[in-house]
């Protein structure tokens, strides 16, 4: 990458983590402890003749109340890739060699549907697709993860996504830049 390109490239990154990254100040403020008041009682001894029947919560059949039952659970994660990869009219050759993971990881993955790989490598495999941030939001959630505006990795991840810049190398020049963890296996 060109010297000049990347110190245009990191300024432009640096704005954006600051623009984008929750300050520490406003994390631990939203974690202050509160102190909620769950049951009151108009006399205390109302408490000890209480009975366990009055706190019981009624269980109720949840195809009847509308939750969603296991046989409405979305596709898996490794379903909703491999469906990706067809989709874009892909091989899965050249999607593990763009993801930068190696072929054995990735034939670890193939041969096991419930296979859930950490995020970081869900993010290569987003990135290989060149993915919107929409869809790799999607494919994040259907591992089990999610893209926070609290984590640095997270935000220079959005960064690149939004402007469309797919190359995991220099994805990684920058994660090495801010001390991240690098995409791929």
């Amino acid at each position: 990458m060109n010297q000049e390109l990347s110190k245009v490239l990191i300024k432009d990154i640096d704005r954006y983590i600051k623009k984008h990254l929750i300050a520490e100040k406003e994390k631990r403020s939203l974690f202050q402890p509160k102190i909620y008041n769950l049951l009151r009682f108009e006399e205390e001894d109302n408490l000890e003749e209480a009975e366990v029947s009055d706190f019981s919560i009624p269980l109720i059949d949840a195809e009847i109340a509308g939750v969603p039952c296991f046989a409405d659970l979305d596709e898996s994660f490794m379903t909703s890739l491999f469906r990706m990869i067809d989709d874009k009219g892909l091989s899965e050759v050249d999607i593990y060699k763009k993801a930068n993971i190696d072929r054995r990881h990735f034939s670890k993955m193939r041969s096991n549907p419930a296979y859930v790989p950490r995020k970081r490598t869900v993010v290569a495999l987003a990135i290989a697709l060149e993915l919107d941030l929409d869809l790799t939001k999607d494919l994040l959630a259907k591992a089990g993860y999610a893209l926070s505006r609290s984590m640095k990795f997270d935000v220079i991840i959005e960064y690149f996504i939004i402007h469309k810049k797919y190359d995991i190398h220099e994805i990684n020049a920058m994660l090495m830049h801010y001390d991240q963890a690098l995409l791929g296996s």
